[in-house]
């Protein structure tokens, strides 16, 4: 590195805006990508497009460091290239968070209707499932039979669905564990629906974080303010 461009607000030879530098080398690495956006491999029902944007990302920031060493442009020029550079990437990042978010809210619906086909109020005997969650909350107040409820409602489907429809409070556990006791539910009786919840909750969570790919594009790949400047400075003519 050209210690003597170090910090120039036009940034140097390799990097346009030296200060976000760190940024711009992270966007190349799929090692980031993947912890910020995801795996592909997590998310099958949009591996191969997740895969394509990632792929899109690291290529243009290997572009716009490649940028920077642009003699045959003003240094000014090459910053509003690089803006031009983060807004076209940024608008491609964008529409696949709405694609994978509805993909996500998608996957959620799906799984959610199986888990019901299967374990849904609709499908057991009311009085039984009533009566069952009186003993269930009677028997968890001890830890001999909270053991007793635990093997009953991973071997019995008329259990599990009282863990899957009833509220915690009615059934004398916290509610944190009632979130795993309803989970470990539906991975036992209606795996095609965990599957497909977990994957959207995870895609839905992950997409969220696509604003801040955004931000770190458009803080690595440009100075704001060179462009901000040169914009003013130009002449029509």
């Amino acid at each position: 590195m050209n210690m003597a461009n170090f910090g120039r607000k036009d940034g140097n030879a390799q990097f346009l805006n030296v200060a976000n530098s760190e940024k711009l080398q992270r966007l190349q690495t799929y090692t980031h990508l993947h912890a910020l956006m995801g795996k592909p491999d997590d998310h099958p029902s949009v591996k191969g497009q997740k895969a394509a944007l990632q792929d899109r990302i690291v290529e243009a920031a290997k572009k716009n460091q490649r940028l920077a060493g642009d003699q045959t442009q003003t240094r000014a020029m090459l910053h509003i290239i690089g803006q031009g550079q983060a807004t076209q990437l940024s608008a491609e990042i964008r529409r696949h968070a709405e694609i994978f978010a509805k993909k996500a809210d998608d996957l959620m619906n799906e799984g959610k209707a199986i888990v019901d086909s299967v374990l849904g109020a609709d499908n057991y005997d009311r009085e039984v499932a009533g009566e069952i969650a009186q003993f269930i909350s009677r028997r968890t107040q001890t830890p001999e039979g909270m053991a007793e409820v635990g093997a009953l409602y991973k071997s019995r489907s008329d259990v599990a669905s009282v863990i899957y429809t009833r509220p915690h409070f009615l059934l004398g556990v916290s509610e944190e564990l009632h979130r795993t006791m309803v989970a470990t539910a539906v991975s036992k009786f209606a795996p095609e629906g965990s599957a497909l919840l977990n994957e959207g909750r995870s895609l839905g969570e992950k997409t969220k974080n696509f604003e801040k790919v955004v931000a770190d594009t458009h803080a690595s790949f440009y100075d704001a303010d060179v462009v901000a400047k040169a914009e003013a400075s130009r002449v029509e003519v």
